[in-house]
């Protein structure tokens, strides 16, 4: 919880910091639609940055000191770590001996931009962890996030990279996240990697199927099956036809490696079938979009995987 907490707090002190650096009042207080306003003396911005670092549920380690770097890298950083091609550094924050944040903006869609940058990664002697689990399936939210963790043989900080898509499409915000707390579990650590984490198995063949930007989840993320089958299902608010809204998940699941046999659309629905092959297995898939007659602009989206010759 800690760490979670930690993270969004060095994310807005990144922010709030940067407000503090050179340049007019004005271009201080310019602001888009997705930037939170920030007002303020630099003293009191500090002072907050300060407040937000001490604060500490009951039980939760001593953060440790806290140093806010806006515009710059640290001086040192515990392991060696490339940055990404191009990149724009906003800031980072040093909290003891135990995590290091980078914030990043780099050109690109997220997804590109994290794939490009775990080749870089790997070069440098950067690896997925066997066992961290596996990414999100199903359907989720148009948030354009991309992320992973990595471990270095040898190196005790492991490193989260997570990719957001800003505002105007051409650059990702890039997170750079350093930990070497041996508190917990760990995504390096095998021994302490429960067996069967979720996602694994069945579940895990249906992949992360992100929403169109203007649509709005109105429920998320349903899912179930067993051993031969899983499904995942939600329900969209969207202007999108029926027929188009099938076409953009059906790139998603091409891309995923799916193949497709046969597609359809007429009146309130849109489906598609599906073959693909996984460690020997042969599987069927089915997609279906469904129109709510007194509900103009709602969407009921479903996706289910069988194993062909299995018993559900």
């Amino acid at each position: 919880m800690w760490r979670i907490a930690s993270a969004f707090m060095i994310a807005l002190c990144v922010l709030l910091v940067a407000a503090c650096g050179n340049g007019d009042d004005e271009a201080r207080n310019e602001q888009t639609p997705s930037q939170p306003e920030v007002a303020g003396s630099e003293s009191e911005l500090v002072r907050l940055v300060r407040r937000m670092f001490s604060f500490r549920y009951p039980g939760a380690p001593e953060p440790g000191e806290v140093q806010v770097l806006a515009g710059k890298l640290p001086d040192e950083l515990p392991v060696e770590l490339p940055m990404p091609d191009d990149a724009d550094v906003v800031g980072s924050v040093v909290q003891g001996d135990e995590n290091v944040e980078i914030v990043l903006d780099v050109p690109g869609e997220p997804e590109s931009v994290l794939a490009a940058y775990e080749e870089r990664l790997a070069a440098a002697g950067w690896s997925e962890p066997e066992f961290g689990g596996p990414p999100e399936g199903g359907f989720v939210p148009a948030d354009g996030a991309f992320g992973n963790s990595f471990c270095r043989e040898g190196e005790e900080p492991y490193l989260t990279v997570t990719a957001f898509a800003l505002d105007d499409g051409d650059m990702s915000d890039v997170r750079l996240s350093l930990n070497s707390s041996s508190e917990g579990f760990t995504p390096c650590d095998e021994q302490m990697v429960p067996p069967g984490p979720p996602g694994t198995g069945v579940q895990g063949l249906i992949p992360r199927l992100e929403a169109p930007r203007d649509a709005t989840m109105l429920e998320g993320g349903e899912g179930g099956g067993g051993g031969d089958s899983w499904y995942s299902s939600s329900t969209l608010k969207t202007e999108m036809s029926v027929a188009d809204l099938e076409q953009h998940y059906r790139e998603q699941l091409e891309k995923a490696g799916w193949n497709r046999e046969d597609s359809g659309a007429g009146g309130p629905a849109a489906w598609s079938t599906w073959t693909f092959t996984d460690d020997g297995d042969r599987w069927i898939g089915a997609f279906m979009v469904l129109g709510f007659p007194d509900e103009e602009d709602a969407r009921f989206v479903y996706v289910r995987v069988q194993r062909l010759g299995g018993d559900d």
